[in-house]
Parts: structure tokens; C-alpha cells; sequence
């Protein structure tokens, strides 16, 4: 993921229904262009548990959408319950938003009778492969199914109405479902789903491929939604997956857990095991650890928890 230019500064916005990305001047705040998810349908809110967008070196924009209208496969510019690709105007010669690419289920009618969004779930786009890899740049996004799809960013594979054999890989039901963002280190990505483990998968560059069943679950079951990792390490070693749960938001408490990231079977430290000293307060829901300068920075209800190295 990369920082857009100081020259324009981008927005999702999840309407009622709809949803919207919007572009503004970063100095003056004058709305440079906009981007509705369903312009002549209804839904498709933009949401993603919480999760920002995502934009490749070339300034593309990625998100996933909820349920609602599509036609994208007959040549429409309604999008639910997909990934889509935007190009950005920035540097480009157009003036607005332009669906450039996207993948969309083959069972989109029946994912949004069922208000099982796409787009519950945030894109992750990996880092890019080298020289002679299978496919070069790659992202992985789960929704409320839990089925991990790895698309190729240059060709996103559109929509098939019999199965999702064009994007790279279909990983169907593979973790529970996903209010959150997968994480990503040294070839491993980590997932978080609903009633489920945190389970990771390992990536191979040799095929482009993930591992098709987890090589490593964490040994805490998470409830409600699941987390969203963050992880810390130095370079490619001394690795810690960090992550919140918060099954209770609301009403219990918030409890931080850290994982060996080569092996996340072994938990390392989590807050409820000397509650009265590391009580990180009430949960919120889709809260995500930040690690910066050394410490983590875990939010609750009223309160900032920083845990650290003890003295």
C-alpha cells in the first residue's frame, strides 16, 4: 500500500445503501472527482469493517463493496458484492473515477439475499513478486463467507457465472467470516474470522499461490467478527503478531494478544494474564493494534492502553 500525493487526498464514504469514494484537493479542499458504488441501483455500501482503501504505486484505488444492484457483467457501472479497481484521475488523462478492472463472485445473487457482503472485509494488497513470478502483483480480500480470494491486480478475472475459476485462487469457506483485514509478513498472511482461530497461511512465490490449509492456528478462539492483525518485527526476524479481541465490545474488556509470527500456535503474552496491571478497558469493535517507537497502542471505550517493554 502506498501514500497518495500531497495533491490529492481520497475518502470512502458509506452512504445509506450506496457507497462512494470521493477525491479532494489536499490544500483546498475543492472535490476533485467521486465514484458511486450503484448509480443506478441501490446498496453497495463502501464499509469494510472500518478498513481504509487501498492504492497500488500507480495510484489505483481498490476496494470491496457490499450487497446490492449489479450489472457490472452487462456492461453496467453497478458493482456489488465485488473488488473493484478504480483509476484515479491524478497524473491520468481523465477527469473522474474509472472502473478499470474487478472480480465479483459467481454467486453474488445469492451472497446479497443473504446480506453475505464482499465487503465486509478490507483488501490487502501484497507486496510485488519478482522477475518470472506466476503473477506479479497480487491481493487478498474475505468477506462474510470467509472464502479467501487471491486476485491478480492487472487482471481481476471480471465475473464467471459458473464458478471463480479466473482469479488466481478460491480458497471456498476457508476461515470463518471476516469483519477485518488480513495481515501480511515474510510470506505468511493472517487471517481473523468470525467463531474461528487466527489462522495463517503460507505464501509461495514459486506458484503464486497460498498454502490451501492454515500451517499454523493460534490457540485462542475469537468470537464476534475477529480481529484484525498488526505485526511488528525486525526485518525478517523477531516477528509478533498482535492482535485485539474484543468478542464483547461494549460491555467486556478489550484483550491484546501477541503470536509468534513464524508459528502463531505459540502465544507470546496477551493482557488478561496479570488482568490487574495490563486492563486495557472496555472493547470497541474493529479496533486494530498500532505499533510504533517500540509500543503498542490498543483503544477502548474512553480510554488509550500503551503496553510496552517493563522497565
Amino acid at each position: 500500500m502506498v501514500a497518495l500525493p500531497i495533491a490529492s487526498a481520497i475518502f470512502v464514504l458509506p452512504l445509506p445503501g450506496s457507497g462512494a469514494v470521493m477525491s479532494y484537493n489536499a490544500t483546498t479542499l475543492e472535490q476533485i472527482t467521486a465514484w458511486n458504488s450503484t448509480p443506478n441501483g441501490e446498496d453497495g455500501g463502501l464499509w469494510q469493517s472500518g478498513t481504509g482503501l487501498a492504492a497500488d504505486r500507480d495510484f489505483n484505488i481498490f476496494v470491496a463493496t457490499g450487497n446490492g444492484t449489479y450489472d457490472g457483467k452487462t456492461g453496467g457501472d453497478d458493482f456489488s458484492d465485488s473488488v473493484v479497481k478504480l483509476i484515479h484521475p491524478f497524473g491520468r488523462r481523465c477527469d473522474h473515477f474509472r472502473v478499470d478492472d474487478w472480480f465479483t463472485p459467481y454467486s453474488q445473487v445469492l451472497l446479497s439475499s443473504k446480506d453475505l457482503d464482499v465487503g465486509s472485509g478490507g483488501v490487502l494488497l501484497l507486496p510485488d513478486q519478482g522477475e518470472g513470478a506466476p503473477h506479479r502483483r497480487l491481493l487478498v480480500q474475505v468477506g462474510k463467507t470467509g472464502s479467501i480470494y487471491l486476485i491478480d491486480l492487472d487482471q481481476m478475472g471480471y465475473f464467471n457465472a459458473n464458478n471463480n475459476d479466473q482469479i488466481v485462487q478460491d480458497l471456498e469457506g476457508a476461515v470463518g467470516g471476516m469483519w477485518a483485514t488480513p495481515g501480511w509478513w515474510n510470506n505468511n498472511v493472517y487471517f481473523g474470522g468470525e467463531n474461528d482461530y487466527l489462522k495463517q497461511y503460507a505464501f509461495d512465490p514459486a506458484t503464486g499461490l497460498l498454502s490451501t490449509t492454515p500451517v499454523a492456528v493460534s490457540p485462542t478462539l475469537f468470537g464476534s467478527r475477529g480481529p484484525t492483525p498488526s505485526i511488528s518485527a525486525n526485518g525478517t526476524s523477531n516477528a509478533i503478531v498482535w492482535v485485539v479481541q474484543w468478542d464483547d465490545f461494549g460491555k467486556g474488556p478489550a484483550t491484546l494478544h501477541a503470536y509468534n509470527a513464524n508459528n502463531i500456535a505459540i502465544e507470546l503474552y496477551n493482557s488478561d494474564q496479570i488482568a490487574s496491571r495490563d486492563d486495557s478497558g472496555t472493547a470497541v469493535k474493529f479496533t486494530v493494534p498500532t505499533v510504533a517507537n517500540g509500543k503498542v497502542y490498543v483503544p477502548a471505550v474512553h480510554e488509550l492502553s500503551v503496553f510496552g517493554l517493563l522497565p
